[in-house]
């Protein structure tokens, strides 16, 4: 018979600390209720009015930010961006990031950061903020390294004198990076360095932080005594300060670390203290100490009091719509019948807290009640019902971790994406450096050769004829010079251009072979054990959910094929050039920059490939163009096909150019060479202030 396991902390379990340094993500959310300072600074440009304004705006924001109400968020966020200026569009994108993050949306919030650092690249609060968010996502997909890296980028060049609370958020962020990667000395040396700054900058939430976090590193080293007196002092410090969701956190930890010393009556007097100290106040945070209490008195075996404190717990959250006190006490309270050996009164409060966790989409906590839910039943005899908890429970668990292997491989795909678009303007940027280096030279050979002349006519009259003939002889030189010099720029750019090619092939492929190879064999040995599972319980065949089960396997194990191979052959593959322009335009529309209308007709008859690649990076370039130099808040992108040509329209509303001026330019040149190789052709139509468009005609199969 199965042994119903009680849904407690498990004394030293170092899985249940890495737990909660996990959650110290969420902790740290709140502190952004302290960037006020540090953002006002950045936005005290404006007047009088305009400074009251964003005073307004942010008191409200940390507010927000501290309950975690989204919609607040999102209010504040439309707020700032309806002003319009630069600095409330700052405003509106620190909203939005929390928001999203509050949400859950990581890659959402990660692409926002990246928008936000775009528009303040330099090192100060708003940027650290902006990488802290996303130290803090790359630490939920467990990436240690890059999680470091990017709160190392938010610490470099911050004034840690001037933005201490900011500082110190980026530190706890870094130790609890450091701690992913499994280096627990530098983290202790990096909490070290945040407790100083957050002493001298009497920063209250600063010192909770780096005692939760050092109670959790004690943790799971097994010394339970230091941890407990850490978690005690964080537990006090945010309590008093009405820090709930840390306060909630390590009142947690405490229990466990009190289960881990056997010490139940210092934590239960630390707990009764401080019940006492916050009276009516913080609800939620209350809930949080009596379940904490139950689980104290449960472990003393003194189960009548476990049920009184668990009820008020749901009482208290049920009260102010806590769902996940509410879920979380149900669990508990059915843990404490089970063990007085109700089993039927543990079922009951099972199935109310599943009903609430589906009903709000909990699917984590859905999914360990209904594993306490076939453990009850095994208990009691129920075989069937067992079953049918334990299906239940399987195909929840399926689920997640699909949602967490396809949202892990959408961020590395966020990041891989991000880090080619930097490398591709460092290009840009270094191109446009070269070209300003050539039009110097040209421009001081030329006077060159013109103060050469006027010495020579004032020299001698007789020489003319002479200087005249060797000045044409030298123009054609210079001319010749200067079509060399482009002809090896050019062949560079291509060279550049084919070594990114190759090097993104190659980079889709190796991630396809890892799909293909790892979890491919992960799937073929799941369906093995099922059919060995299907071998030795005859009677389990006949079952309709144990068949759903195994097809959803062998569909999960295809569409992981599928997804492999679509990676192996590149974005035109499968899904043609509409499909792939649509890609496109959604990653530029994402960044909240520039709108990004795509129209295409006559596309459903799929071209060569050679010829899709071609359109694709034509697209490319023109829109990056348009990007870098147009200043445009619009692009319209128009594709027609017709029996012979592919007609590629290309439209901003920016800043547009003189075409006299610039139809020699470099830029325009080696585009028209690009398109003339495909046997097409491409002209401009743009005037200053009124915007470009590019039309480009290229030759296609019919």
């Amino acid at each position: 018979m199965v042994q119903w396991k009680r849904m407690r902390f498990v004394p030293g379990n170092p899985d249940e600390a890495r737990a909660g340094i996990a959650g110290l993500s969420g902790i740290l959310q709140p502190i952004i209720t302290r960037l006020g300072c540090a953002v006002a600074i950045c936005l005290s440009a404006g007047g009088a009015s305009g400074q009251s304004d964003q005073t307004a705006w942010l008191d409200r924001f940390r507010q927000a930010s501290a309950r975690a109400d989204t919609l607040e968020l999102r209010e504040l966020g439309e707020h700032a961006l309806r002003n319009g200026s630069p600095s409330d569009r700052r405003l509106s994108l620190l909203a939005r990031i929390a928001s999203a993050y509050r949400n859950d949306r990581f890659l959402l919030c990660s692409s926002l950061c990246d928008s936000l650092l775009r528009l303040d690249p330099d090192a100060g609060p708003v940027r650290a903020i902006a990488c802290r968010f996303r130290s803090m996502v790359s630490t939920h997909f467990r990436n240690g390294p890059e999680a470091t890296r990017e709160a190392e980028a938010g610490l470099q060049g911050l004034d840690s004198a001037a933005y201490p609370i900011e500082a110190v958020d980026l530190l706890v962020v870094l130790a609890e990076a450091h701690l992913e990667e499994g280096k627990s000395e530098m983290a202790l040396a990096t909490l070290r360095r945040a407790d100083a700054l957050a002493n001298a900058a009497n920063y209250e939430r600063g010192r909770a932080m780096v005692d939760f976090t050092l109670g959790v590193i004690n943790w799971t080293q097994g010394r339970y005594d230091s941890a407990q007196r850490h978690f005690r002092s964080a537990l006090r410090i945010a309590a008093l300060g009405g820090h709930d969701v840390l306060a909630r956190n390590a009142a947690s930890n405490l229990a466990a670390a009190a289960a881990g010393t056997g010490d139940y009556d210092a934590a239960g007097r630390m707990l009764d203290s401080l019940l006492q100290s916050l009276g009516q106040s913080n609800p939620s945070t209350r809930a949080a100490l009596l379940m904490n209490q139950a689980q104290i008195a449960l472990a003393e075996e003194r189960s009548d009091a476990a049920v009184r404190h668990c009820e008020r717990a749901l009482s208290i959250s049920d009260s102010i719509g806590y769902v996940n006190g509410k879920v979380s006490a149900l669990r508990l309270l059915a843990s404490i019948r089970a063990e007085q050996g109700d089993g039927n009164a543990a079922m009951r409060t099972l199935e109310q807290g599943l009903a609430l966790a589906e009903r709000h989409r909990m699917h984590i906590d859905a999914a360990a009640i209904l594993q306490a839910m076939h453990d009850i039943s095994a208990e009691m005899g129920d075989d069937r019902s067992a079953l049918r908890y334990l299906t239940a429970y399987a195909r929840i668990s399926d689920s997640l971790n699909a949602a967490r292997l396809e949202e892990r491989i959408a961020h590395a795909e966020v990041r891989f994406e991000t880090e080619r678009k930097d490398r591709l303007i460092a290009e840009q940027d270094q191109h446009l450096q070269l070209a300003a280096a050539e039009a110097r030279r040209k421009a001081l050979q030329r006077n060159l050769s013109a103060a050469l002349a006027l010495l020579s006519l004032a020299a001698a009259v007789f020489l003319w004829r002479s200087l005249v003939a060797r000045k044409r002889l030298a123009a054609k030189e210079h001319e010749l010079h200067l079509y060399q010099v482009d002809q090896l720029f050019a062949a560079h750019r291509a060279r550049n251009a084919e070594i990114l090619a190759h090097a993104q092939e190659h980079t889709r492929k190796r991630i396809a072979a890892n799909l293909h190879d790892q979890m491919g064999g992960t799937f073929a040995t799941l369906r093995l054990q099922v059919e060995g599972l299907e071998a030795r319980v005859p009677a389990i065949a006949a079952d309709e959910q144990f068949a759903h089960m195994k097809r959803q396997i062998a569909g999960a194990g295809e569409e992981l094929r599928k997804l492999s191979h679509e990676l192996a052959e590149g974005p035109l593959a499968d899904h043609g050039l509409e499909r792939a322009l649509s890609e496109l335009r959604d990653s530029i529309a994402n960044s909240g920059m520039v709108e990004v209308e795509l129209r295409a007709k006559g596309l459903e008859q799929r071209m060569t490939r050679q010829e899709e690649e071609a359109a694709y990076r034509l697209v490319q370039e023109l829109v990056t163009n348009a990007l870098k130099h147009a200043s445009a808040s619009r692009i319209t992108i128009d594709l027609v096909r017709h029996p012979d040509e592919l007609v590629i329209s290309v439209a901003d509303d920016g800043s547009g150019f003189d075409m006299k001026k610039a139809s020699g330019g470099l830029g325009l040149v080696n585009l028209r060479a690009r398109v003339q190789e495909q046997g097409g052709e491409l002209r401009w139509e743009s005037a200053p202030g009124n915007g470009a468009k590019a039309i480009a005609r290229l030759r296609i199969r019919s």
